[in-house]
C-alpha cells in the first residue's frame, strides 16, 4: 500500500509506479477543477481563464514531475481555481469589475466600413481581420452591419439585411 505522507514528500521520481501515481491523482485533480468552473471554463476562455490554465498546468507538471509534492500541488491548485471563482463571482456582482479583467467587446466593422482605429486597438491587422471573417463565410466586410471581436478573441458577425446572418 502506499503511503500518502511519503507520497507528497518525495523529492522526484523513484519508479514507474510513483510517476503513475503521481499523475493519476493530479488527473483527477484537473478533471474535478475543470468540472468546478463550469461550461465556461472549457468553451468561451477570457484573460482569466487563460491565466488560470497557464498556472495550473505548470503546477501540474512540477508535481506530475516530482519537483513538487503532490499535496502542495492540490493545495496550489485549490487557491488558484478559488481566486477563478472569486473573479467571475465578483464580474458578475460588479460589471465594471468585469471588464476589467476581461476586457469589452469592441466593434470592428459598422455598416461594412471597418474602423482601423479598434483594430490597431485591438492590435489587429485587416488582414487577421478578413481571415476571421472568410472563417465565418463573408467574403465581403461591405456585407456587414456589424462585426465584434469578443472578449474570448472571437468574431460575432451580423450581415446587412439581404444577406444571410452568420
Amino acid at each position: 500500500m502506499i503511503d500518502l505522507n511519503e507520497l507528497a514528500s518525495l523529492g522526484g521520481p523513484n519508479g514507474l509506479l510513483e510517476l503513475v501515481v503521481r499523475v493519476a491523482i493530479l488527473y483527477v485533480v484537473i478533471l474535478v477543477s475543470v468540472r468546478l468552473s463550469g461550461k465556461r471554463g472549457i468553451g468561451q476562455a477570457g484573460a482569466a481563464d487563460f491565466i488560470l490554465a497557464l498556472a495550473v498546468g505548470d503546477v501540474i507538471g512540477d508535481a506530475a514531475y516530482g519537483t513538487e509534492n503532490v499535496l502542495t500541488a492540490i493545495a496550489i491548485v485549490a487557491i488558484w481555481v478559488g481566486l477563478h471563482a472569486l473573479t467571475a463571482f465578483l464580474g458578475i456582482r460588479w460589471p465594471r469589475f468585469g471588464e476589467l479583467v476581461e476586457g469589452k467587446r469592441v466593434v470592428v466593422i459598422r455598416d461594412g466600413v471597418i474602423i482601423d482605429t479598434a483594430l490597431k486597438q485591438e492590435l489587429m491587422n485587416r488582414n487577421e481581420l478578413k481571415m476571421l471573417l472568410r472563417g465565418k463565410g463573408v467574403e465581403d466586410p461591405s456585407m456587414v452591419k456589424a462585426a465584434f471581436l469578443e472578449t474570448d478573441g472571437t468574431l460575432s458577425v451580423f450581415m446587412k439585411k439581404g444577406q444571410n446572418n452568420i
